[in-house]
């Protein structure tokens, strides 16, 4: 959209959806094997299998299996995105312009959340814990971690607005050549990342 009420002005805006596909390295790619940081707990088993010590070490201040590899699943990063501004040139070759920039980013492409994190949250990430049978000496626990999934996942989402400054002057021809200068910057008043617990952190 674009609006000149007399030359030297011109008001401006658009608005807009797109996407970016996963990867087959994001979708397919076979899955690979690591462990957890030294020291890692299960904290939903570790206070309560003290006492059987051949039990107890699989759960508390140990290492887990991670698992790495792609996400059949995974869905495109998607965004919307809209902006306004305006454009006055007072004299011909010397304009100045400003647009105000929204921008919202969901499904971001991402290994999930930290160990650490998934662990200490199973509340809300339960679903990357894998787990074994549940054993009969502690028939009211969950069963032992077998691995902890690190694969490809859509998660969070980014919010950003500002504006786009934009200075340029073309001035007259001379004996030695046409010279122009130009000046152009962004401010940011929101860069926004949704944590792993669901709330957002500016930058």
């Amino acid at each position: 959209m674009r609006w000149n009420p007399v030359q030297s002005l011109l008001f401006r805006g658009a608005w807009g959806t797109g996407f970016i596909a996963p990867t087959l390295t994001q979708l397919f790619y076979g899955a690979t094997t690591s462990v957890s940081q030294a020291g890692s707990s299960d904290p939903l088993r570790c206070p309560y299998t003290t006492s059987d010590p051949s039990i107890n070490q699989l759960d508390c201040d140990t290492q887990f299996g991670v698992l790495f590899g792609g996400n059949p699943a995974l869905q495109p990063e998607k965004s919307t995105q809209w902006s306004l501004g305006a454009v006055f040139e007072p004299v011909a070759g010397v304009s100045f312009g400003v647009d105000y920039f929204n921008l919202i980013l969901k499904n971001l492409f991402s290994n999930g959340p930290s160990t650490t994190s998934i662990l200490n949250n199973q509340d809300i990430y339960g679903n990357y814990v894998l787990r074994g049978p549940v054993q009969p000496q502690f028939p009211n626990l969950p069963g032992p971690i077998t691995s902890i999934s690190q694969k490809y996942v859509n998660l969070g989402e980014t919010k950003i607005q500002g504006f786009d400054v934009d200075i340029q002057a073309k001035l007259p021809p001379t004996d030695f050549g046409r010279f122009s200068a130009s000046l152009s910057g962004t401010y940011y008043i929101q860069y926004d990342q949704q944590q792993s617990d669901g709330s957002f952190l500016g930058f």
